[in-house]
């Protein structure tokens, strides 16, 4: 017999997130153009998935700014 999950709260319907971390290069040449591929299959696997990018990138923060909220970009992190 298979265990059971539990639920946090009885008769929640929401279904679980998926959150995506990722600390890409910045965003130029074909490398960008394939990390804005990859992040967008990622968006296009499910609406329940959100994507955080570590960077200090600027055009990245312009590039995560078509994708509201599922979409986030955090600069306030040690690279070293």
């Amino acid at each position: 017999m298979r265990p059971k999950l539990s639920q946090r709260g009885a008769g929640v319907s929401e279904p679980p997130r998926i959150i995506i971390f990722s600390a890409p290069r910045p965003f130029t040449g074909s490398v960008g153009a394939r990390q804005s591929l990859v992040v967008r299959s990622w968006l296009a696997l499910s609406p329940q998935i959100a994507v955080v990018l570590f960077s200090k990138d600027p055009y990245i923060v312009s590039f995560t700014g078509a994708f509201d909220s599922r979409v986030l970009v955090e600069p306030n992190i040690g690279f070293t």
